[in-house]
């Protein structure tokens, strides 16, 4: 299995933003656009990842309290560098799955660019075992996201802030 399967097929969330190069100042209409979902998204939560990371970010998402997931995607990008970690337990409730999730983030690097590199999974149900979503088989494959690079696969794996382990290697799951 490539890096960019493993990414594009983990059984938990895997997003990333790119972060504005204006640091700490940022721009709520366009800044922190969604760049990067993985397949676990459409069937999380029923939308699809290339609507998602289609110039949207979380004012189009959360017009209530997107200031909130502005500062803290900054608050990432600058003192959460990978290997550094910021955890975030919260709850989380779409069409598809009412659970609390457990979030991961951290600064990824990428060439010039940096990304808030995100992992997120549902912490009721690991860890209370309660919640209406339950286990399943991987989600549908997806097509991958065009404006994605190869090499940015690469580089979300050697950052990804969430254990993960790629054993076989077979096939391209």
């Amino acid at each position: 299995m490539s890096l960019r399967a493993a990414i594009a097929r983990a059984p938990f969330m895997i997003f990333s933003k790119q972060a504005p190069k204006t640091l700490p100042r940022f721009d709520v209409d366009t800044d922190f656009a969604y760049f990067f979902f993985n397949d676990a998204m459409r069937e999380w939560s029923g939308l699809e990842p290339a609507v998602l990371t289609d110039g949207r970010n979380a004012k189009t998402d959360f017009p209530r309290d997107y200031e909130r997931y502005f500062d803290d995607d900054a608050d990432v990008c600058e003192n959460f560098a990978s290997p550094a970690v910021r955890v975030i337990e919260e709850p989380w409730l779409t069409p598809r799955t009412e659970t609390l999730l457990h979030t991961r983030k951290t600064r990824m690097d990428h060439g010039e660019d940096a990304y808030m590199l995100g992992c997120v999974a549902p912490f009721d149900e690991l860890e209370l075992g309660s919640t209406a979503f339950r286990a399943r088989s991987l989600p549908p494959r997806l097509e991958p996201l065009s404006r994605v690079p190869a090499a940015w696969y690469d580089a979300a794996w050697d950052q990804l802030p969430h254990a993960a382990l790629l054993v076989g290697g077979g096939g391209d799951a």
